[in-house]
């Protein structure tokens, strides 16, 4: 019969081939992520709404962060009494105005950075995008019009300063699953504007549930 300190042997043996062998596979998994992170088309950050003018300092920084890409964001606000949309006004920071971004998307080229116009919503009251709603269909149809003058005003300064990707919108869930027409014409209007790239932001929780992926280049979570 074997002593009980040969089984612990047997097994301490065992448990340590197994260990090896994990740290062998694993490094090799390492390795080659590693290498598959080179080809990544997009290794990005935010830069949301800046204040003023981006300084080159900050653009080094990116670089020596191994940034690729730069994702220029400028909000509108949305005012639920009015069903409404704003944007490109002077209570805005300067990275926000139709100016601001534009100097903020030939800066990021000329560092050679690629850039992603991400236009992203507020809402009054605290609302969370994805539970934005409305009553009536003709509140639906004001918030939807402005909007889309919101997009394709965005989409146009994209195609001109040929920009690499377009962020049609993001965690707009309660809107894409009640208004799905909607967002499928919307996206046939910025194509007939914009050549380049097309994503959507969906949240975590609902983005098996959108309905156009097949219309995007890239699915956003």
């Amino acid at each position: 019969m074997m002593h009980k300190k040969n089984y612990i042997l047997i097994l301490a043996l065992i448990l340590m081939a197994f260990l090896y062998n994990f740290l062998i596979v694993n490094k090799a998994d390492a390795t080659e992520i590693h290498k598959s992170d080179k080809t990544l088309e997009f290794k990005g950050m935010n830069l949301v709404a800046a204040i003023k003018e981006v300084s080159n300092t900050t653009f080094q920084a990116l670089k020596n962060s191994h940034v690729n890409a730069i994702s220029i964001m400028p909000y509108a606000f949305v005012n639920l009494e009015k069903s409404s949309i704003s944007f490109n006004n002077d209570q805005q920071w300067e990275g926000e105005k139709t100016a601001g971004v534009i100097a903020s998307i030939q800066q990021s080229h000329k560092n050679n950075f690629k850039v992603m116009l991400k236009p992203h919503l507020w809402i009054n009251h605290g609302i969370y995008t994805g539970h934005l709603d409305f009553k009536t269909e003709k509140e639906w149809i004001s918030w939807e019009t402005d909007y889309e003058k919101y997009i394709l005003h965005f989409a146009k300064i994209a195609e001109n300063q040929k920009v690499e990707l377009l962020c049609i919108g993001t965690e707009l869930g309660n809107s894409i699953a009640k208004r799905p027409q909607y967002w499928t014409k919307l996206i046939q209007n910025i194509k007939k504007i914009y050549s380049g790239k097309l994503t959507y932001a969906a949240n975590w929780d609902d983005f098996d549930e959108v309905p156009f992926w097949n219309e995007m280049d890239y699915i956003g979570i």
